[in-house]
């Protein structure tokens, strides 16, 4: 779960300076870059939940973190602003495999252990959440900062 939110927070922080100083985009531009993200953000979560219990929630999961690392290694490449667009609409698609297929699992892990404690392990996954909003833009922008965007 961290490592899926790690992906679009490193991203946020830095893109919209990528996007000022390589393609002079305005704000207006840079925000709308990220609605990109979140049509396909909702297609994955509502077709992995479905797919999830078919071939497996780990398996969801674990193809969700392999297409975020292709996103991830494709963003650097657009040359336009545009270009943006396929790699962001990915990463959205495949945190919401993620998302998807780990919360459910979490209340699975809570079914057979017994334990009347569904609101532990909810809370745990949204910290996990908001520790991935935490480091990922304290490493991005160090980052960003010494070796660049790409």
């Amino acid at each position: 779960m961290i490592v899926s939110t790690l992906a679009i927070a490193v991203v946020e922080p830095t893109l919209p300076i990528l996007m000022h100083e390589k393609f002079g985009a305005t704000a207006w531009q840079q925000g709308l870059s990220f609605v990109s993200m979140t049509l396909p953000y909702v297609v994955g979560t509502s077709l992995f939940g479905g797919v999830g219990n078919k071939i497996g929630r780990w398996l969801s999961a674990i193809l969700g973190l392999i297409i975020i690392t292709a996103g991830l290694a494709t963003l650097p490449l657009a040359n336009t602003q545009y270009l943006l667009i396929p790699p962001l609409a990915v990463l959205g698609f495949a945190i919401g495999m993620v998302s998807s297929s780990l919360f459910p699992t979490m209340g699975y892990l809570v079914d057979i252990r017994q334990l009347p404690s569904y609101a532990d392990a909810y809370a745990l996954a949204d910290a996990c959440l908001c520790l991935g909003f935490l480091i990922g833009p304290a490493i991005s922008g160090a980052i960003f900062r010494e070796i660049g965007f790409n």
